[in-house]
């Protein structure tokens, strides 16, 4: 989880948990300092902490999924 869509550049809010569950607050938006990741503005349940988070990463590994 980071503080700004684009992952060059910005600051780490702190990590994920493996089964952590977050909300999305916006539509995914196209990082534009990479090729083609999607991110998703997002707060962490566990503790409310906002930040973007990357959807799936360019090898076509997902983080995030829908429950």
């Amino acid at each position: 989880m980071t503080d700004a869509l684009n992952i060059q550049g910005s600051a780490a809010v702190r990590n994920l948990e493996v089964g952590e569950v977050v909300e999305a607050l916006g539509p995914d938006e196209q990082d534009s300092s990479s090729r083609g990741i999607c991110r998703v503005r997002c707060k962490a349940v566990s503790d409310g902490s906002i930040g973007w988070c990357t959807i799936a990463g360019q090898q076509g590994i997902v983080f995030l999924k829908p429950c």
